[in-house]
């Protein structure tokens, strides 16, 4: 009889790794006063590549994509001939000129296929125009600003001022308390010192922050990416805030930067828990979309565009559902009118996108509602005055909102049945009425509005849900 035959299956000592799954994280930080970009990108394990190959592109108006799939006209690429080879996983660009920018980076390993290893590539990133920054003694071999003589020349003078200033009032101090005593060998007569009175600085002096909470996500979330842009310089210029956005790691200040990149979640309850920042909520498809997976018992996944990779895409990812919940568990928050400012583009989004069980009462619609957005975000008293925007200050962000393929200029108001205004119980929602509505129980049957048929003191509309 034979033997029966058995099969040895050896496996191999060593795990093969597929190159074809590698991935990276983007960080792009724009540093508008130096003209720079810092380049950055995560090391992933197991691959430790020992050299990549980094490409950075321009475009002045559009926010391109690196994905390689569309052509943009009038895009550049940096360096304009080959590419970047570099031994770590960062890279400093300088002399750049405003506009969008995105990365390009693939491994160099002997262990990638014969036509390369994945190209990863990053979102567009805006670098803006510096605020009256000027580089006196030019710049070095990096592009880096050159300025330790014009700082010698300048701490001298500030020290020369101050000395002078010290002199002056040390002077004017001892004449005022001699005075009583010299006087008194010209005139008898004493006078009562009167107290002088100081006015009061208006709030509007001071910057306000304000957290500025949007989405990408949606069908049209790279449309509003220079939408944004606009609104934010708007409410830098016109608002007079200091705008935080965790999507824009270089809008944070350096403390705030590590705290948000070590412990997302941990940074957002800082900033709530801080009653002097306020937040602005901006209404589009993608953040009514967040907030349907997020009320639902078992969550869909949100449908993708293109591959790519940021921290800002994955802050998005876990910070808008996290507010979200917090603002649904924490309702003095959510119905705090006088923190939480829920706003709306109306010539690109309508009604309909609009979140719940946040502010509910009161919605901003922008460019309309500006001036009393700035009102309301700076306290609304007496004091905080702002007039109303003038044209070249909403140039940019009515530019950037004809661009959008949903700006209702491009349509008939009258064709669209989401734009048309909204009604209930006889009265309409139209800016130039206020409707204040009235809270009752659940057991009640109805709701009844007063309408004030004067016009809105600072133009908000109170919306009836």
């Amino acid at each position: 009889m034979p033997e029966r035959t058995h099969f040895l299956w050896a496996e191999p000592s060593i795990q093969v790794t597929n190159m074809n799954n590698w991935t990276t994280v983007f960080f792009l930080d724009p540093n508008p006063q130096r003209r720079s970009m810092m380049v950055r990108w995560s090391v992933v394990r197991p691959y430790n590549f020992s050299e990549y190959e980094l490409t950075l592109h321009h475009h002045a108006v559009l926010p391109i994509k690196c994905t390689g799939k569309e052509i943009f006209p009038n895009m550049s690429i940096i360096p304009a001939q080959g590419r970047l080879v570099l031994s770590k996983p960062e890279y400093p660009f300088f002399n750049l000129s405003s506009g969008w920018y995105c990365a390009r980076v693939t491994p160099r390993d002997e262990r990638c296929p014969i036509d390369g290893c994945q190209v990863i590539s990053s979102r567009a990133v805006h670098l803006s125009e510096p605020e009256e920054w000027t580089c006196s003694e030019g710049v070095n071999e990096n592009g880096e600003c050159v300025e330790g003589s014009a700082l010698g020349l300048s701490l001298l003078v500030v020290g020369c001022v101050v000395g002078a200033l010290v002199t002056g009032v040390t002077v004017a101090w001892g004449l005022l308390h001699l005075w009583p005593s010299l006087s008194q060998f010209f005139s008898t007569t004493h006078y009562s010192p009167v107290p002088l009175r100081t006015g009061a600085k208006a709030s509007r002096g001071q910057k306000q922050v304000v957290l500025l909470v949007w989405t990408p996500q949606g069908p049209y979330g790279v449309q509003f990416m220079p939408i944004i842009a606009a609104f934010k310089t708007v409410l830098r210029t016109y608002g007079n805030c200091e705008v935080y956005d965790y999507l824009e790691l270089s809008s944070l200040p350096e403390k705030h930067q590590l705290q948000l990149l070590s412990a997302p979640t941990t940074w957002l309850d800082s900033i709530l828990a801080n009653h002097s920042i306020k937040v602005i909520i901006v209404a589009t498809e993608g953040a009514w979309e967040h907030q349907v997976e997020w009320s639902q018992v078992t969550p869909t996944p949100s449908k993708k565009g293109d591959l790519t990779s940021t921290p800002g895409n994955a802050h998005d990812q876990i910070l808008f559902p996290y507010l979200l919940r917090r603002l649904h568990e924490q309702t003095d928050l959510a119905g705090d009118y006088s923190r939480v400012f829920h706003v709306r583009f109306s010539d690109v989004s309508p009604a309909s996108v609009e979140l719940t069980h946040v502010v509910s009462l009161k919605r901003y619609k922008i460019p309309e509602h500006l001036k009393s957005l700035a009102t309301s975000v700076h306290g609304g008293g007496a004091l905080t005055t702002f007039e109303d925007p003038k044209d070249d200050q909403l140039a940019e962000l009515r530019a950037a909102l004809s661009l959008h393929p949903n700006f209702r200029g491009h349509m008939d108001p009258k064709d669209d049945p989401q734009w048309l205004p909204l009604v209930e119980n006889g009265h309409s929602t139209i800016p130039d009425v206020a409707i204040n509505c009235v809270r009752v129980s659940e057991g009640s049957k109805s709701v009844t509005p007063s309408v004030d048929s004067s016009p809105v003191a600072n133009g908000s509309v109170r919306e009836i849900r």
